[in-house]
């Protein structure tokens, strides 16, 4: 407020300084003026300009004393018009002002109310369930779990959200508040606190424990079932946090936040139910600590990027080369890729993440194609939260363009499962990637999660086998004979099939004759850091010109 009351006194003093201006113009104009009144009027009485004759015309002519007067008379108007014409800007700086801020908090209200949060009205809200929970302490038996206490929301709400649309959120959760109701008593308490949140107390639950559990069972699989919103078919995954009176807390505060600490719990480990229990607020706070460092980590570039060479399973030349991300920390140790992605996701990260790891790859794939002379191509992983967060086609245009290397030197990896759990936006990412020249890849080829329809489905360049897929098939014939008709198969739909883990020359050899492009693994070459990958390829480039020469 202080800030704007020193732009509206700016404004007026401006108006003022203006206005004072033009009065001292004027005295200056009314002072000449006096001076070549009191000169004429000497040279007519005296006939010559003298200090005496001056003085003289001063004290005898009436018309000179009423022009004396006018200097004082333009400098009291104008600070008196001054004053006025900065009370008068003080008045309409306000009127504007507060016109503004009336526009700016009607259309704050009218955000809110079409893209903010939705509450079923005749549901408790937070500060509901506590009262409620509160007078039930107050008469539960002290001496058996009498009472349990459920906090409850969803994975990707704000996907499936982006899915149905803004306009069919409230069909969404009234369907889920009657789901949650079928599962429940009619003595239990359903609290709603907005959106995908909500809070539940359990009366008269014996011995507390197993039936909580039985309870949050139920909940599940009422939220399981399939619904059905705005043309689009839902299954929804919760996250129960639980607690139990006495045994978990006495008072509604307590219960209630090692609820929300034991749901919090219960995301981190990917559990559908986690009841509270002694230290978790120490185990969560540990996590939201290495959340934390992680935020510090992109900020310095502590993470690190290594590749593995992928070779061509003829010639054993290297032309990709796979990144892998991982963070060496202090005090857990070397911390894999996907904890990372999980991390980047907790905590809000994704896009700074995905950034990162765009901008430093394409950073060494540059300095390889440059200082190497090597034509190899970049292998990128994308994360599924990146899928669902990050405009990837908008956000790699902007950096690529910034680097000398094509479109086509870039492979995005994606699962198969992450582009599903978000189909409609995930279409749109994967075309305008292709439009922008970039190369698809589906890792994980052979899976329960990628079937051969996901080929059809989102027509990737190439795909990467299920690493378990060719370790079974080093010792298995069946799995290995298996192995050659899925290669021979997406062959014929994609213009690469990678195969990873090759540990021998012998497998490489019999995935090649199924028709596998490019292998990696020990018989391609280990993980290595950009500066040894820059040796290492320097290495393989001499090595070729020797031959040639």
């Amino acid at each position: 407020m202080s800030r704007k009351n020193n732009e509206i006194t700016i404004t007026a003093r401006v108006f003022r300084s203006r206005v004072n201006s033009y009065a001292l113009w004027g005295t200056g104009i009314a002072v000449v003026a006096v001076v070549i009144g009191t000169l004429l009027v000497a040279w007519f009485q005296e006939g010559a300009i003298s200090v005496d004759g001056m003085i003289a015309a001063q004290g005898s002519n009436p018309a000179l004393w009423l022009l004396n007067i006018m200097p004082f008379v333009f400098g009291i108007w104008g600070q008196y018009t001054g004053a006025m014409m900065m009370w008068n800007a003080s008045e309409l700086v306000m009127d504007q002002t507060r016109e503004l801020r009336d526009r700016a908090s009607a259309l704050e209200q009218e955000l809110q109310a079409s893209g903010g949060a939705y509450r079923v009205n005749d549901l408790p809200d937070r500060a509901g369930m506590r009262e409620a929970l509160a007078e039930s302490i107050g008469v539960a038996d002290q001496n058996v779990g009498s009472l349990g206490v459920l906090m409850l929301d969803f994975d990707d709400f704000h996907d499936v959200r982006e899915v149905i649309g803004d306009e069919s959120l409230p069909e969404l959760i009234e369907n889920i508040t009657a789901r949650l109701r079928s599962a429940l008593r009619s003595s239990d308490v359903l609290a709603h606190f907005g959106n995908d949140e909500f809070g539940m107390v359990l009366h008269d639950v014996g011995g507390g424990g197993y039936f909580v559990k039985e309870v949050c069972q139920r909940l599940q699989k009422a939220l399981r079932a399939p619904m059905e919103i705005n043309e689009h078919k839902l299954s929804l995954q919760a996250r129960v946090g639980a607690t139990v009176f006495p045994r978990d807390g006495d008072s509604a505060d307590e219960l209630m936040r090692r609820s929300e600490i034991s749901k919090q719990s219960a995301r981190i480990g990917e559990h559908e139910f986690v009841r509270y229990r002694k230290g978790m607020e120490k185990a969560v706070a540990g996590r939201m600590q290495l959340v934390a460092d992680f935020a510090r980590a992109l900020e310095q570039s502590a993470l690190e990027m290594r590749y593995i060479p992928q070779t061509r399973a003829d010639s054993r030349a290297c032309d990709h080369l796979r990144a892998e991300v991982s963070w060496p920390h202090d005090t857990h140790g070397r911390i894999p890729e996907q904890t990372l992605n999980e991390i980047a996701e907790r905590g809000g990260y994704v896009y700074d993440y995905i950034l990162w790891r765009i901008n430093q790859g394409l950073q060494d794939l540059e300095q390889w194609r440059k200082h190497e002379s090597a034509d190899v191509n970049l292998v990128l992983r994308i994360p599924g939260c990146a899928v669902a967060q990050v405009a990837l086609a908008e956000m790699l245009d902007g950096i690529v363009s910034s680097f000398d290397l094509p479109a086509e030197s870039l492979v995005l990896e994606f699962s198969e499962k992450s582009l599903i759990a978000g189909e409609q936006k995930a279409r749109g990412q994967i075309e305008a990637l292709r439009k922008s020249g970039y190369r698809i890849s589906l890792h994980g080829f052979g899976t329960e999660q990628s079937s051969p329809l996901g080929l059809l489905r989102w027509r990737p360049h190439e795909v990467r086998l299920a690493r378990q897929l060719v370790d079974r098939a080093a010792s298995d014939r069946d799995t290995l004979l298996v192995t050659g008709h899925l290669i021979k198969m997406a062959a014929r739909v994609v213009d690469a099939v990678v195969a990873p883990g090759v540990s021998n020359d012998t497998l490489a050899e019999q995935l090649a004759k199924a028709g596998c492009k490019r292998i990696e693994g020990e018989s391609a070459g280990k993980l290595m850091t950009a500066d040894r990958v820059g040796y290492w390829l320097k290495m393989a480039n001499e090595d070729k010109q020797k031959a040639v020469g």
